[in-house]
């Protein structure tokens, strides 16, 4: 019961401090034990280096739910975990090249599920370490990398390359563009071959898409952002195409970008041309 006072105001004093307890108790409830992906990009020294990278792509692309509290997301990751460790042991010999085809699908799936949490779980540890030592100013400045996380990778890429040459004739098309995903992720030029003979044997493929902004992200991660934006405007151009808003989004950053690095380029060309010809 409300302690109603003699005047109108101490009525709504009391009424405004229900609703903010009502509130608290609210988002308390709501997010207290749900893990909050902390904005990280924001810690970098400069602009360049809190630019989306391929990571925020993968998790744009990612179906694994983060809803789940801490606990939840960390029992899940270790029964996916076992999963993954059976399908390993797998007699593959001994099944049907279709059954042998899906165990490397799930295997795949699996994986892509490990490193957005393993990310999640990653992102986070480092801003608590982050926040620790900025105060503390004693440590090594913490970084961000996980050994797990690049095993999971390098071991999606070893898959990848089995699966395309073994199941061609199945399902070329799936293992080809899962193929070239992994080889622009972890930054191996020889995407570029697979990628050409992709589009003249797939030139409408569901996955071509894709492809291209993972392409636009591999000379994103190199700088060269007059390449990034060529595959960006390609995804733009298609209109049905579920990844167009993520990326117009990274199309906008590769123009802001593309336009400091010109500017320290001119800046750095008056600045020898006062050096070389002081009197120009």
């Amino acid at each position: 019961v409300l302690p109603y006072g003699k005047n109108h105001q101490q009525k709504e004093l009391w009424m405004k401090i229900v609703v903010v307890i009502f509130l608290i108790l609210s988002w308390q409830a709501a997010f207290a034990a749900k893990p909050m992906r902390p904005d990280i990009r924001h810690l970098n020294d400069d602009i360049v280096d809190a630019a989306p990278t391929f990571e925020h792509f993968e998790d744009f692309l990612s179906t694994l739910d983060l809803d789940d509290d801490w606990d939840d997301l960390e029992e899940e990751y270790q029964e996916r975990e076992e999963k993954l460790k059976l399908l390993e042991k797998a007699n593959l010999k001994a099944l049907s090249i279709g059954k042998r085809f899906k165990v490397h699908q799930e295997m795949m799936d699996i994986l892509f599920d490990q490193i957005t949490y393993l990310r999640l779980k990653t992102e986070s540890e480092f801003y608590d370490k982050y926040q620790l030592w900025l105060i503390e100013k004693q440590k090594d400045k913490p970084t961000l990398f996980s050994k797990q996380i690049e095993t999971n990778r390098l071991k999606a890429l070893d898959i990848a390359r089995t699966m395309a040459s073994s199941y061609k004739t199945l399902e070329g098309e799936y293992t080809q563009y899962m193929l070239i995903r992994m080889l622009t992720r972890t930054g191996n030029e020889n995407y570029q071959f697979y990628f050409k003979n992709f589009k003249k044997s797939y030139p409408k493929s569901e996955y071509l898409t894709q492809l291209n902004h993972s392409v636009g992200e591999y000379f994103f991660l190199q700088k060269k952002y007059n390449d990034a934006e060529k595959y960006f405007k390609e995804v733009v151009k298609d209109k049905s195409s579920k990844i167009r808003p993520y990326s117009i989004y990274k199309l906008a950053w590769t123009y802001h970008l593309q336009a400091m690095k010109e500017k320290t380029e001119l800046i750095k060309r008056n600045w020898l041309r006062k050096l070389t010809h002081p009197t120009a």
